[in-house]
């Protein structure tokens, strides 16, 4: 079974005569369990087809497919339950006034989830920081460990599928390994899609 399905994609910004064709006919499939990587040069459309899967990016046509399942330009909020995004700068994708207390526990509320506490330490551990880093703030983690608040609230609502924005490129060479190899664990762990 194919997790993710993309078709004759089209990404485009703004209208009329100041339209930019961001991506033009992308098409692949990602089958489950797979880990599928998208390659090209800078500014050729990897990331915005990764934001016209979660809606980020709101002006696309062709064909989106999740699990089975066509996706509509307005996503329920069952979608997000399935799909999550790990954003390329972990520093800019955390708010920095919250602990990583707030931001993995506002995740879980959204989504619905009970026995809160106990869900974060798990999430914690996951991703290997533990209990210790609950409390902390953005500025006070390194930049592997803001990626790693970042994987463990992309893992609160238990997707099935995780887009990576290329999460290890603005990380130190010693940590990409550490977060690549977390990355593959939890893959397995958790029969996650990449």
């Amino acid at each position: 079974m194919s997790m993710l399905e993309i078709e004759a994609l089209n990404v485009w910004f703004g209208k009329s005569r100041n339209r930019v064709d961001a991506v033009k006919g992308a098409t692949f499939t990602v089958a489950q369990g797979e880990s599928f990587g998208l390659v090209g040069e800078s500014g050729s459309g990897k990331s915005t087809i990764l934001r016209a899967v979660t809606g980020l990016a709101p002006t696309w046509s062709g064909g989106i497919s999740v699990a089975g399942a066509k996706v509509i330009k307005k996503r329920p909020k069952s979608f997000f339950k399935t799909v999550q995004m790990v954003f390329q700068d972990p520093y800019a994708s955390l708010h920095p006034r919250h602990s990583v207390d707030q931001v993995l526990g506002e995740t879980l509320h959204l989504h619905g989830f009970r026995s809160i506490d106990d869900r974060v330490v798990k999430l914690l551990d996951d991703v290997g920081l533990g209990q210790k880093f609950r409390f902390r703030y953005p500025h006070q983690l390194s930049g592997g460990q803001r990626q790693r608040v970042a994987i463990a609230r992309a893992l609160a609502p238990e997707p099935k599928l995780l887009l990576l924005d290329e999460p290890t490129s603005a990380l130190d060479v010693s940590v990409q390994a550490e977060i690549l190899n977390l990355l593959a664990d939890l893959r397995e762990e958790h029969k996650l899609t990449y």
